[in-house]
């Protein structure tokens, strides 16, 4: 599902990056308990891992298939907390989740069939009535991104890899299997500094 392009780029950039999607704890402690299992699905160096368990929750982990994202994770959460996945799937049991977070992950799945693929495998692994927390850029509508897209929100990073950006119309065509809780915009920045726009939705199984 990730191209030898993107996983070369995360090794390469894997201990420089900084994440800034922000988490609403709030909002998730609304829905879930201290005890709920939590997966980050995607979970990079662990900065989410991290403030969940910040925050009391006892359950949480992470998978990426990035090996250098996880060795920088488990630099700081430990050995148990972060796992290498070198495929889609992921290695647990069916509905074995209440809650899947998915953090600036669509964006690095530019194909849309790799991307059905991966909501399945995240549909598989909630449990019924489990919770989807999604955060993912817009498409940008600023000049400094006028040009850049494909007719699918796909572009080149100028350093090398491959990215998308997605229409609100376009994230409900995706997860029309799940029931919509709540949709917010956030200011985010991007890999690369520049200032932009985030969707962050809670959808449930």
């Amino acid at each position: 599902m990730i191209s030898s392009i993107q996983h070369d780029y995360w090794n390469r950039v894997a201990w420089e990056k900084e994440f800034t999607h922000p988490l609403d704890l709030a909002l998730l402690n609304q829905h879930l308990s201290i005890n709920s299992n939590i997966l980050d699905y995607g979970c990079g160096y662990g900065r989410i891992i991290a403030e969940l368990e910040g925050d009391g929750f006892r359950s949480v982990l992470g998978v990426d298939t990035s090996s250098e994202l996880v060795r920088r994770a488990e630099s700081t959460l430990g050995g148990e907390k972060a796992q290498h996945i070198n495929s889609v799937r992921a290695p647990f049991e069916n509905a074995s989740f209440d809650c899947v977070v998915l953090f600036a992950v669509l964006t690095c799945v530019p194909n849309t069939a790799h991307q059905m693929t991966l909501i399945k495998e995240i549909h598989r692994l909630l449990k019924p009535g489990g919770l989807l927390y999604i955060s993912d850029y817009l498409l940008q509508t600023d000049k400094f991104n006028e040009g850049t897209y494909n007719e699918n929100g796909v572009f080149i990073l100028s350093e090398g890899a491959v990215f998308r950006h997605h229409t609100l119309e376009y994230l409900k065509e995706l997860f029309t299997d799940f029931k919509w809780i709540t949709t917010k915009q956030v200011p985010v920045k991007t890999l690369l500094g520049s200032d932009a726009e985030a969707i962050q939705l809670l959808l449930k199984k």
